[in-house]
């Protein structure tokens, strides 16, 4: 099956990191999706590199196209490449507009479209699979509360970060792996969202924003909360620092460190617990289903769902009120 990619910007790694388990699979070629787009994770394979992405689908016609470039393109490439009847692996956020999730949600309710996932990468993290398990187990009872963090490094970024219509956001593009991994974990719906933000003290990158809050209101009066922030030493011991706590009727469950910690009846939140580990890779996983596996991680509707409650807590925090979902 050859697979080509739309740009390099976001976790392309992923399809990599499956390879050698996906000898049926074979990278075909990559275009850029702005002139500076470095694309390293792929950049070492020596692929032939196309003008544009019309005229890699043309020429390659691809049984795959993964969608990785500028935040603003996942919708457009993405599209493109579905009303060819070419299933798409892309990078979150798919969308940053409401007007693009519409367009890409149209696309995908049509008879017979194809297969369409959102890199949400976090799923597959063995910290964030076991609390799932452990929740879907009883191990806390009834979920009553979530709070996440994510924190990461700035670094440099990429200048398409410093403009709003191009990056979408840092609720969109890095809240939602919070957003996504607790309606995940307990499989409720949002009713109501509220955000924050801040790009002060950005270190001269234009209207990112360093700081985001969101506050979720989910079905069963569960409260879920995330608070994002690019402030992350650069001598920290690694990129991010990625945190889950959840409160259940019988226990209080924990993510930090990559590590899982319980504190319930049996267990006192002391030692962390052995960690679970899903079977498959992301990508390995979008092939499975790709073949007609259904026992995924992932499906088309959750890669939708997630990025609609992103869209709606970047626009809650743009407006400055809550918004009814």
């Amino acid at each position: 099956m050859k697979v080509c990619f739309s740009g390099g910007s976001g976790h392309s790694g992923s399809v990599i990191a499956a390879l050698s388990r996906l000898p049926q699979v074979e990278l075909s070629g990559f275009c850029k999706t702005y002139d500076a787009e470095k694309m390293n994770a792929i950049r070492h394979l020596n692929l032939p590199e196309y003008p544009s992405l019309e005229v890699m689908l043309d020429t390659v016609h691809p049984d795959i196209l993964v969608s990785d470039g500028m935040f603003c393109r996942h919708t457009p490439d993405a599209i493109a490449a579905l009303e060819r009847g070419i299933p798409v692996f892309c990078e979150k956020p798919v969308s940053i507009s409401e007007e693009q999730y519409n367009a890409l949600a149209n696309v995908l309710r049509a008879p017979n479209a194809p297969l369409f996932w959102a890199m949400q990468t976090s799923r597959y993290m063995d910290c964030f699979y076991t609390a799932r398990c452990l929740v879907q187990e009883g191990a806390i009872g009834q979920i009553r509360m979530m709070n996440s963090q994510k924190s990461y490094q700035l670094g440099t970024r990429p200048a398409f970060f410093s403009h709003r219509d191009q990056y979408g956001g840092t609720i969109p593009w890095v809240s939602i792996h919070a957003i996504d991994w607790m309606l995940w974990i307990c499989g409720k719906r949002c009713r109501r969202v509220f955000s924050s933000q801040s790009s002060l003290e950005n270190r001269g990158n234009g209207s990112l924003e360093m700081t985001a809050i969101t506050l979720m209101e989910l079905e069963g009066d569960i409260l879920a909360h995330v608070n994002t922030d690019y402030y992350r030493p650069q001598g920290a011991p690694s990129h991010g620092d990625d945190r889950l706590r959840i409160v259940g009727t019988t226990g209080i469950l924990e993510v930090r460190e990559d590590q899982v910690y319980l504190m319930n009846d049996q267990e006192d939140g002391r030692s962390p617990l052995p960690l679970r580990h899903f079977p498959r890779l992301l990508f390995e996983d979008f092939m499975h289903a790709l073949n007609g596996g259904t026992d995924c991680l992932i499906t088309p509707e959750d890669s939708l769902y997630s990025t609609y409650v992103a869209l709606k807590a970047q626009e809650a925090a743009d407006l400055g009120h809550p918004i009814l979902l």
